[in-house]
């Protein structure tokens, strides 16, 4: 049984099945809804939870998942071994987006960190925890510009 009910928004099923951020969900064997609807995940979280289950989402920074003190303390070891590497990417990606080519797209990176999520790939860009998803901005951006047309 899951603490939590899992979600993640998208523009369709196959798109989501093959995100990143699936892989570790698939090799825990742990479900998650997936939401293709542009009106589910506003809703979803405006429940916040069902039956005394938190609805998470995946594409989050802050999503937690059952791990041993063997789990914790070898994935410290880890974190620690490549920070100067996840903070060398952090000066770069800071550098790219805020005083370089993607300056005007007004993107900002929070933090770089090793991910215990990832399962086959080798990065992924999430939300902060209270961001919105890609699909949600996504939507707010077709609904701007509709606007806009009226």
């Amino acid at each position: 049984s899951q603490e939590s009910i899992y979600y993640m928004s998208g523009d369709s099923l196959e798109t989501m099945q093959k995100a990143p951020s699936m892989q570790v969900f698939k090799k825990k064997d742990l479900e998650v809804l997936m939401l293709s609807d542009h009106l589910d995940e506003p809703c979803l979280q405006k429940l916040a939870d069902y039956e005394g289950k938190k609805f998470v989402s995946i594409q989050k920074a802050d999503v937690k998942l059952d791990e041993t003190e063997e789990e914790k303390k070898r994935f410290t070891k880890v974190k620690d071994m490549y920070k100067p590497l996840t903070d060398w990417w952090k000066d770069t990606l800071t550098d790219f987006t805020e005083k370089g080519a993607m300056k005007a797209a007004g993107v900002k990176i929070e933090k770089v960190e090793v991910s215990k999520r990832l399962t086959e790939s080798p990065v992924v860009v999430v939300t902060s925890q209270f961001g919105y998803s890609a699909q949600q901005e996504k939507v707010m951006k077709a609904q701007a510009f509709q606007n806009k047309d009226q």
